[in-house]
């Protein structure tokens, strides 16, 4: 036999076994304790899930040609508890699959590894200015620094955490707290959270579900989409992008989007106001009085609401006509002017379109 023959593809199967067996590297590992804790890393996969202890903790992955650079720091800012990655670099470049070659994102960070904060929310700000900062670019291609940081953020039930990120996606799981999640670029996803959550990225797709609690969301440029969420108050703000929701129950929402279409369905809420500078507006109430305010520069108007429903109606539009098949005590009506009254009144319901037909319908 032949042994020289066999040798080599043997010892390449029993390397790939061995190699296919060996144990990952293990994350590195932060506790912080106290509330209000601040987390910022430029570039990365956020995860955002329960903590078993009463400390968060902040298990870290770094990667990347020049990730041995990269540095953690883990005292206070501004006397809060904080962790920051440490990029050392005006020029970083994030090689993820997942994100766009062509992606960059530029921000100013300050010489301790922060941004954004609390100069922006109008607290600390002779402190906030004493720090210097830098212009930096985190791109998806090209030359810098190559590196980044996936991070696992584990939060104990109640916490407050803020988790600053210039890009990469982030996933949110079972957490119960107040949680703040600013990212300049990536898509955010949020399931089974409750207590108080607020989403604010500059691009990005953002998608909850299941949630419990009061619930913002922010982004200048990418859809929202929504399913069962309940809570006292629920806002939200896109540049443009659509938005989708379903089963949705709170005192107030709240839905700006400067260009895309809304569609809500299965609302239960006291007062609903939708405003899009370009978009249908579709909306279906299962709340017998809400205060209801529609407004689009252009976009045809739908509204279902249920038996039982009462409200003083006015709605106005440019163009496109008004229809209703709703028992109403009419005041004025016009192609494109219907005021009056449905049932005993009280709550308002008032739409106003630049262009597009209105139709306020009776569920079946």
């Amino acid at each position: 036999m032949d042994r020289q023959r066999y040798a080599a593809p043997l010892l390449a199967v029993f390397t790939s076994v061995l190699l296919s067996h060996a144990p990952a590297e293990a994350s590195e590992r932060f506790a912080i304790s106290g509330n209000d804790v601040r987390v910022w890393n430029l570039a990365g996969h956020t995860v955002i899930e329960p903590a078993t202890g009463d400390q968060v903790i902040v298990l870290i992955d770094r990667a990347g040609a020049d990730a041995g650079k990269l540095r953690i720091a883990t005292d206070p800012v501004r006397g809060k508890p904080a962790l920051r990655v440490l990029y050392g670099s005006n020029r970083v470049v994030y090689r993820d699959p997942e994100m766009s070659r062509g992606s960059s994102t530029n921000l100013h960070v300050r010489d301790d590894g922060t941004w954004g904060g609390d100069s922006e929310r109008g607290e600390h700000k002779d402190w906030w200015k004493s720090m210097t900062a830098r212009r930096v670019t985190v791109s998806g291609s090209g030359s810098g620094l190559e590196a980044h940081a996936d991070l696992r953020v584990q939060v104990p039930k109640g916490r407050q955490v803020s988790v600053y990120t210039a890009i990469g996606k982030a996933t949110l799981t079972n957490v119960d707290g107040r949680v703040l999640f600013d990212g300049g670029s990536g898509p955010v996803s949020a399931s089974q959270c409750a207590g108080e959550l607020s989403i604010d990225i500059g691009s990005g797709s953002v998608t909850v579900n299941q949630f419990d609690g009061d619930l913002m969301v922010d982004t200048g440029s990418g859809s929202v989409s929504l399913t069962d969420v309940a809570g006292a108050r629920l806002h939200v703000d896109t540049g443009s992008g659509d938005v989708h929701g379903t089963q949705l129950s709170a005192e107030v929402i709240d839905v700006d989007t400067g260009s895309g279409s809304v569609d809500l369905g299965a609302v239960h809420s006291t007062n609903l106001k939708v405003d899009t500078g370009s978009g249908s507006v579709d909306v279906s109430l299962l709340s017998a009085r809400c205060a209801l305010e529609v407004d689009t520069g252009s976009g045809g108007v739908r509204i279902e609401v249920p038996a039982g429903f009462t409200a003083d109606v006015d709605i106005e539009t440019g163009s496109g006509g008004i229809r209703s098949d709703m028992p109403m005590s009419v005041i004025e009506k016009d192609r494109d002017v219907l005021r009056g009254k449905i049932g005993n009144g009280g709550a308002r319901l008032h739409v106003d379109t630049g262009s597009g037909a209105v139709a306020l319908v009776r569920a079946r």
